[in-house]
């Protein structure tokens, strides 16, 4: 009941700053959750409106302009208001609560699984990636990293996108399912949400690396113009990124190993990719390009990326058909 109701205060939050999300709907005794029983067992029911548009993850094929500027800056205002937030007094939000999909469990929770990916390629990357995070987080600029009430899984399916026609070329975001909220580094918001937003469309829509690179900036820019970033917290994205790529192959290839449903791998075959991407690009190199779009004036020159992809004409598979070919390709199991 408590994260239930921590859930309801933070969609009110998230709402009164000006980003679209579910709401509760108050029962019929004003009460937002219900407790009743069922065959002996203990229920807990509510009921949240429903939110329009289009999934970041059925634009991945060809990101409209502007998209990625909007994205940045409605994770900026989530954040700027979940700030607000203070610790609950029931404990619904309380740091002790051990998630699956919490960032900050990717080393402790995945390395369990490594033996899971036969690919001794994307193994021994993941395996890197994960070394690298427990780097960072042992690291004493891990311990400046401002921290407090994040949404913790805006992926591209919890992000419903609308074109707004009123405003020429700008975009409505909305966030969806609150439930993997958690207490933690602020910078994990921003991470969690580039490692999905920078997911490529698959077959002849994968981009290239100066692409992805370009991409990443100015969500990140977007971000620091509405909800300055530290210094720190730029310098580790790279990491974390990189760390949320290799928890999604993890857990869904352990997913796979138990109920061996296609389903499961749709997010693992782009986040193998873009695992990819980043090595070729390299930590220095992003570090550079986000620092430069948040204004830090880095003084280095970047290494200059590969030649941004061309794309050929689009023949795209759908996305069945896109995870059969993860688990016959990729090597997962």
């Amino acid at each position: 009941m408590a994260y239930l109701r921590c859930e309801h205060a933070m969609m009110a939050a998230v709402a009164a700053a000006g980003v679209g999300c579910p709401r509760a709907v108050p029962s019929k005794t004003g009460d937002a959750v219900v407790a009743f029983s069922s065959r002996g067992v203990a229920c807990l029911a509510r009921v949240v409106t429903f939110v329009p548009g289009t999934p970041l993850s059925e634009l991945r094929k060809e990101p409209p302009t502007g998209l990625a500027e909007a994205l940045g800056a409605a994770a900026a205002k989530i954040d700027g208001a979940l700030a607000k937030l203070p610790p609950r007094a029931d404990g619904g939000d309380a740091e002790t609560r051990d998630l699956a999909w919490d960032l900050g469990n990717a080393s402790r929770l995945g390395r369990p699984y490594l033996p899971e990916l036969t690919d001794a390629t994307l193994r021994k990357r993941v395996e890197a990636a994960l070394d690298a995070f427990d780097a960072l987080t042992a690291s004493p600029a891990f311990k400046t990293l401002p921290r407090q009430l994040i949404h913790g899984d805006i992926n591209d399916e919890n992000v419903h996108c609308e074109f707004d026609a009123v405003r020429d070329r700008a975009w409505a975001v909305a966030v969806l399912d609150f439930g993997d909220f958690a207490r933690t580094c602020r910078v994990f918001e921003l991470a969690i949400l580039l490692a999905y937003a920078l997911f490529d469309g698959g077959g002849d829509a994968v981009d290239g690396e100066a692409a992805v690179l370009d991409r990443a900036a100015r969500l990140v820019g977007a971000y620091h113009a509405a909800t300055p970033l530290a210094e720190a917290e730029v310098a580790a994205l790279p990491v974390l990124v990189a760390t949320r790529n290799a928890q999604t192959v993890l857990n869904s290839a352990h997913a796979y190993a138990a109920n061996p449903d296609p389903y499961v791998l749709v997010s693992a075959q782009p986040a193998t990719r873009l695992l990819g991407q980043f090595a070729k690009l390299g930590d220095g190199a992003i570090v550079l390009a986000l620092k430069r779009a948040c204004g830090f004036g880095a003084k280095a020159a970047a290494p200059a990326p590969p030649a941004a992809h061309v794309d050929a004409p689009k023949k795209h598979k759908d996305k069945d058909a896109e995870a059969q070919d993860m688990c016959a390709g990729c090597c997962l199991l």
